[in-house]
Formats: structure tokens, C-alpha cells, sequence
């Protein structure tokens, strides 16, 4: 029987008690073990994209046996590739480990962490996650992925026309985000075995010799990788004196590899974050993330410029933790989702959903944004997106909505949402900004409006804000009348002057009264209040007053000199709640001196 010491040194047989104790302590441990972590097996990927072609050098540039008679032999359907990663890694990117057999020998493969967009023609329905995607483009790059075309995407903005701007679904275009990882070299098997840390954006690795050929100053040299090309090799056509004709490019003996960055200095991705030595480590968000695995032969971009050969490839997807069937549906088999959490989990909803423009009760005379301050609660995961709701009702009294439909933006009963875009810690729903159409014209009647918005955290949690934000559109200006003195009044003083204002809806904000005169050489002058002094000057506001109503000025009016005999006049600017503003029509009068 097994024997262990105690602090005494005296040895004791191990109970049966405690040996089954231990035991389901260890399994318990395993248990655990197993739980902080996931496998996933990598299957042929179906790469849709018209002209992909494998590469057929290896990562010195020396040609694969299976490929010199050019029938492009390779399969994939021997290869064995597993990749486990941390279910809860302790850090802001995925982590885990790869081991492969049967891939091509003295090889170079990409690892790409993808998102799952939910919509478009290759878009992964109730099984996407929308949110993650978002965020590993955010950190990495963009692909357009139509049934009907592939295609790069270079920038943020384009996603978001093409993806995330469109509140139709039927408009959005499958754009899924990725962050090329990292890359491994194979051995003259075709094996590999090694850690994943993605904690690098990258996007693409470079042979040491293209230095001359593309930008050094894009290139970091994150790992060196060393290997000879001499001997006859594993599986690669051995030739010293290749031709033209079979090898046009040089075998590299030895090759050093080495990293672009994605995101670097002049290209900074959101979700990274730069360290003391000038790089970018990628740093994703708090939040669950349903993605998947892709291998890929998209090294050295051999296809274009002074290294341009077919032998090069062109960006080959060979190996996927999902795939699509051959009918085009999606795998929904969640065994195969590589889903992993960063950071603490959040089941608590945002704090609040604020509207702040319009203004509660207020009044608009076009609609020009929407903005909206969402808050998380303490130790939260932050907010992930914001959905704003612009609602009225129609002349049967039903509230009715409007969105996006079918491409169209229009007023609907069917419920429908606009998307908002962060700006400095408000949510802003605009035609620039977030790419919404907002009503306009015929669209945007005179009439009561509510907005509410609907915020999303990282983690999924959402709540509504208040659902009474009202406010009114009001396009028709005020009127406004002199009442006082009478047109054609004839006077030796002038005692006071009133005036009447009136609006159909806002109200009124404010009414403006001037007293003008004009000069013998034909200059108007108006009396006004200038350095605590009043005279006659350039345009001046008699007086300012807020509110609907009459008012009757008695103060501050001209007299004696500065009420010299002859012609007057007095007009009013009304301006109500929602801008509009209208002159009222100009009323003279007459001072006669005895």
C-alpha cells in the first residue's frame, strides 16, 4: 500500500476513507480542469471565395513534390488539427493551444480568431453574435462575406454601411470581423504543436528578403523563425539549380519571418491598447464572445507585385472550427462554437437610458440627431450598443414607428428601431453620424413625437429609459401684432407701446420690439440701450420679453430731444420654443412738436 510521511516522519497506510477523499478531490480538480477549458477539432473549410488557390512553396519558397506535376493534390481530409483554448482566460484576449499532424511540411499558417455576424446571405441566423463580431473587427479587420462575392474590407465605416448602419435585416451584408492571431511553422511532417497567445493584430507576415519590395516601416519584428532549405526536405522538390520555369523565385536558406501589425501607429484599432515598447496588444472587452477557428495558407502575399508567382497562393482558407453545408445553411452544432468569457460576468442591466436631445417637452422645428447618454452599472461590462425608438401616433391613434423596412426608412405600426453610435460617451443617432435616415419633410409633420432608447451592455443585460420622452415638431412660425400706438397715430409724446403674440403650438419663446427712425441723409436709426445709455444708434432691441401674451413697454422710451418731430415706426421679431420666428407687420406714427 502507498505510505506517506507525516511532519513526524512516522509512515501510516492511507485509509480507504481518505484515499476515496482524494480521489474525488482529484477528480473534482480535473473536473474543473476541464471546465476552464474547450477543444474544438477543425474540419476541410469550403472557401467560397472565386480564385483561391493554394500555395504551392513552402515558407522558403521551394516547391511542394505533390504539386510539381501540377495537379494540386494536397488534402486537407488527413489532417488532424485540434485547437483547446481558456473557457475564462485571465487576460483581454483568446488563449489556448494548437496540435496539428498532417499539414503541409516547412509550412506557414495563419490563425484567425472570426466573428459570427447573424444576417446577410452568409450570415449565421439566431447562432451568430452580432456583438462579438463587432468587437474582434474593432480589434482586427474586416471581410465582406456575400454568397455572391467575397471582398476586403479596409475600414470601420464601410462595416458599418454595410453591416451595422442597416436596421433591416434584409439590407445587411454579411461582414464578419477577425484578428489574424499569430502564425506557426510546420515541421518536415507537416506537425505542429504550441501555445496561442492573441494578443497580436496582425495583418500579414512577411519573408525577410521582401524588405526591398514592401514598406519596412510597417514591419515589427515579433518572432524570428529559422529554418534551412537545405538537404533534399520532407515532400519539397530539391534543386539547387531550379529554373525559371519551376522556381522562379530563389530558395531562401535560412528565412526570417516577420510580422506587420495590424494595428500599429497611423492605424489604431479601438480594441487595442499600446505598451511601453511603441505596439498594440489587443484588448477585447468585457463580455461573452461565440466565435469561431480559422487556419488559413494567406502568408507573404505572394501574389502581387515584383514576388508576384501563382506558386505564391492566393489567400486560401483550408481549415474551420465551422463551416458552411453544401446547401449554404450554417453549422448549428453549438459543440463546435469556440466561445469563451473576458473578464468578470455582468448579469446586471445598464444603470440608465438618458435622452438628451430633444428635450423632454421641448420643441423642434426639423429633427437633426438624436442623442442619448446610457450609464452601466458599477462594474459593469460596459455599454455594447444603444437602440433608439422614434414613435408618434397616426389619425387612427395607433403609435407607429420609424425604421428601416425592405431599404425603405418610413412610418410603420410594425415596431422598428434606429442604431446609434458612440461619440465620446453619448450615443448619437444621425444621417452622418450613425447613418440612419431621420425624418424629414412630409415625414416629419407638425405634431407630438416620443423617443425612447433601448441600451445593451457587453454582456447582453439591456434596459429602456423612460418611455414619456415627448417632444413637439412645430414648422409654423408665431405672429405677432403692434397694437399700440395705432397706425397713423399722431402724438407730441410717445407713452407706451404694446404688442401681441401669439403661436399655434411650441409657444412662445421670445418677442423682440424695435423703435426705428430715419435720418434726413436717409439712415435708419434705432433706439436701444448702449453702455447703460440709452440713444439712437445702429439696429438695437428696444426690448426682449419671453412668453406668450401682450406686453406694454412704459420704460425706457425716447423723450424730448431724443423724440424729435417726425415719422416713427415699430415692428416686432416673435420667435417661438421651436426657432421659427416672423416679423409682425410695421406700424408708423407721428410726432408733432407745438
Amino acid at each position: 500500500m502507498t505510505r506517506f510521511s507525516n511532519l513526524r516522519g512516522r509512515a501510516k497506510p492511507l485509509c480507504f476513507a481518505c484515499f476515496l477523499l482524494m480521489f474525488l478531490l482529484l477528480r473534482m480538480s480535473a473536473n474543473r480542469a476541464s471546465a476552464a477549458s474547450a477543444t474544438v477539432t477543425l474540419i476541410p473549410f469550403r472557401d467560397p471565395m472565386p480564385g483561391a488557390s493554394p500555395r504551392l512553396w513552402n515558407a522558403g519558397d521551394r516547391q511542394f513534390n505533390a504539386f510539381v506535376d501540377g495537379t494540386q493534390s494536397f488534402s486537407y481530409e488527413n489532417a488532424n488539427v485540434a485547437v483547446t483554448y481558456e473557457k475564462n482566460p485571465a487576460t483581454a484576449y483568446f488563449s489556448g493551444t494548437i496540435t496539428a499532424t498532417g499539414l503541409k511540411p516547412h509550412f506557414w499558417y495563419q490563425m484567425k480568431l472570426l466573428g459570427k455576424p447573424k444576417y446577410g446571405s452568409r450570415g449565421w441566423g439566431s447562432a451568430g453574435d452580432d456583438w462579438a463580431n463587432e468587437q474582434i473587427g474593432l480589434a482586427g479587420r474586416w471581410w465582406g462575406d456575400e454568397a455572391s462575392r467575397q471582398w476586403n474590407i479596409d475600414s470601420d465605416s464601410e462595416y458599418q454601411t454595410s453591416y451595422a448602419g442597416p436596421t433591416d435585416p434584409a439590407q445587411k451584408k454579411t461582414v464578419y470581423g477577425y484578428i489574424y492571431m499569430a502564425g506557426f511553422l510546420t515541421d518536415e511532417n507537416g506537425a505542429y504543436s504550441g501555445p496561442i497567445k492573441g494578443n497580436r493584430s496582425c495583418h500579414v507576415t512577411w519573408q525577410d528578403w521582401q524588405n526591398q519590395t514592401y514598406n519596412n516601416n510597417a514591419l515589427a519584428l515579433d518572432s524570428t523563425y529559422l529554418f534551412s532549405n537545405s538537404g533534399t526536405g520532407y515532400g519539397y522538390k530539391f534543386d539547387s539549380a531550379s529554373t525559371a520555369a519551376t522556381n522562379p523565385v530563389p530558395i531562401h536558406n535560412p528565412v526570417k519571418l516577420w510580422y506587420e501589425y495590424e494595428a500599429r501607429p497611423g492605424r489604431i484599432r479601438p480594441n487595442t491598447e499600446k505598451l511601453a515598447d511603441g505596439t498594440y496588444a489587443v484588448k477585447l472587452p468585457a463580455g461573452t464572445y461565440n466565435c469561431r477557428f480559422l487556419l488559413t495558407e494567406e502568408s507573404f502575399h505572394n501574389y502581387f507585385g515584383s514576388t508576384s508567382n501563382e506558386n505564391g497562393g492566393f489567400w486560401l482558407s483550408v481549415l474551420a472550427s465551422e463551416d458552411f453545408g453544401s446547401s449554404g445553411q450554417p453549422d448549428s452544432d453549438t459543440a463546435n462554437d469556440v466561445v469563451f468569457t473576458i473578464g468578470a460576468t455582468d448579469s446586471i442591466a445598464p444603470q440608465s437610458v438618458v435622452v438628451t436631445w430633444p428635450q423632454a417637452g421641448g420643441a423642434i422645428k426639423w429633427l437633426s440627431a438624436i442623442r442619448v447618454v446610457p450609464q452601466d452599472n458599477v462594474g459593469g461590462s460596459g455599454i455594447g450598443a444603444v437602440n433608439v425608438y422614434l414613435s408618434r401616433k397616426n389619425s387612427s391613434g395607433a403609435y407607429e414607428y420609424w425604421a428601416q423596412r425592405g431599404g425603405v426608412w418610413s412610418w410603420s405600426t410594425q415596431a422598428g428601431w434606429m442604431p446609434a453610435v458612440q461619440a465620446s460617451g453619448i450615443w448619437v443617432v444621425s444621417n452622418a453620424a450613425s447613418g440612419a435616415q431621420m425624418p424629414a419633410g412630409a415625414s416629419l409633420a407638425d405634431g407630438t413625437y416620443t423617443v425612447f432608447a433601448r441600451a445593451f451592455d457587453k454582456a447582453g443585460n439591456s434596459r429602456i429609459g423612460s418611455l414619456a420622452h415627448a417632444f413637439q415638431v412645430d414648422t409654423i412660425a408665431p405672429t405677432s401684432v403692434v397694437t399700440q400706438p395705432a397706425s397713423g397715430f399722431i402724438a407730441t409724446t410717445l407713452a407706451a407701446i404694446k404688442i401681441s403674440a401669439t403661436d399655434n403650438s411650441a409657444g412662445i419663446a421670445r418677442v423682440n420690439v424695435y423703435l426705428r427712425r430715419q435720418t434726413a441723409s436717409g439712415i435708419y436709426q434705432y433706439w436701444g440701450l448702449r453702455n447703460g445709455i440709452w440713444n439712437w444708434g445702429v439696429a438695437a432691441i428696444l426690448r426682449a420679453a419671453p412668453g406668450n401674451g401682450t406686453w406694454n413697454v412704459t420704460t425706457g422710451l425716447p423723450a424730448g430731444a431724443n423724440l424729435a418731430a417726425g415719422t416713427y415706426y415699430i415692428f416686432a421679431d416673435a420667435y417661438d420654443k421651436a426657432g421659427n420666428s416672423r416679423r409682425s407687420v410695421i406700424r408708423s406714427f407721428s410726432i408733432r412738436k407745438p
